[in-house]
């Protein structure tokens, strides 16, 4: 991954790398799916949140597809692209609303999925996403990018997961908070003299998912829910998931999770959402409101 190297995404070589690649991604694709491009019936592309030059590049180069080929192009939201990916999970969505955590390197927040409602946003992190934390303690660490992994590979061999302990952010209040979380297990790597990183990354690890974990309990308590999903890059951990998957279990709910490979950003995400607009189950985003995006002079 180009990314690793600098131990995060610079937004210029991003760009760069998707201007560079998309055409021969493309040809992968249809030879990997063996399809041809007239098999093609319409176009999702992810028109945001996100980094303003990729894009831009995938947004252009969507549109001169669809003009291409005649067929429609739909802007698609990236986080509800992660969302959508629960109707690909082994277990289907049966009924809704579903309380879904979508927990990323950009973003963390609960959402109330009222399908083909639109979603409400509980609440959303008010400092740092969880994924970022996981990257910038990994960073300090000396660890890869995205940080998640190679913490979670860590944390599995740790043989004293409370050898350090960690304040749990936002007990007595709603919402999530990193910031603090990820400042205090900086000054204890600053401050220790012969830091066992395995302990390390299980403690953070545990006191991370702890947070995410009372939260998203608060939320199950006060509401009325059908189910509870899991989405984003944070959700490929396998520790994560487990205890989500228990916390359903004891609310007596439908736990929904995509594939771990659809965890992460995928081109599946903006095509599921595509294929929806198409049918007319979610309303259509126009093609030139994706543009208005990126000539706006605001």
């Amino acid at each position: 991954m180009i990314h690793s190297s600098t131990k995060g995404v610079i937004p210029q070589i991003a760009a760069k790398e998707h201007f560079e690649q998309i055409n021969h991604l493309f040809e992968n694709c249809l030879e990997e799916g063996m399809v041809t491009s007239e098999n093609i019936s319409s176009i999702g592309v992810t028109c945001g949140p996100g980094l303003i030059g990729a894009l831009a590049v995938g947004a252009s180069w969507a549109a001169g597809l669809g003009e291409s080929l005649r067929i429609p192009v739909y802007g698609v939201n990236h986080l509800e692209g992660h969302v959508f990916t629960l109707f690909l999970s082994e277990e289907k969505p049966k009924s809704f609303p579903i309380l879904v955590l979508l927990a990323s390197g950009g973003h963390t927040m609960l959402l109330n999925w009222s399908y083909p409602d639109a979603f409400r946003c509980i609440f959303n992190t008010r400092d740092d996403s969880a994924g970022e934390a996981f990257d910038k303690i990994a960073r300090i660490l000396g660890l890869g990018f995205p940080g998640g992994p190679d913490i979670e590979l860590h944390a599995e061999k740790s043989k004293n997961k409370k050898r350090y302990r960690f304040t749990v952010p936002m007990r007595n209040r709603s919402g999530f908070s990193f910031s603090g979380l990820k400042t205090e297990a900086r000054k204890k790597i600053e401050e220790s003299k012969n830091l066992n990183i395995d302990d390390f990354c299980a403690s953070f690890q545990d006191t991370a998912f702890k947070h995410l974990l009372e939260q998203t309990s608060k939320e199950l308590r006060s509401g009325s829910y059908k189910g509870l999903g899991l989405v984003g890059g944070v959700s490929a951990n396998k520790r994560l998931r487990s205890e989500f998957e228990h916390l359903a279990k004891k609310h007596s709910l439908q736990f929904v999770v995509p594939p771990l490979k659809l965890s992460t950003d995928n081109g599946v995400m903006p095509a599921i959402v595509a294929e929806k607009m198409s049918r007319g189950e979610i309303k259509a985003k126009k093609l030139s409101k994706i543009f208005s995006r990126f000539t706006s002079s605001e």
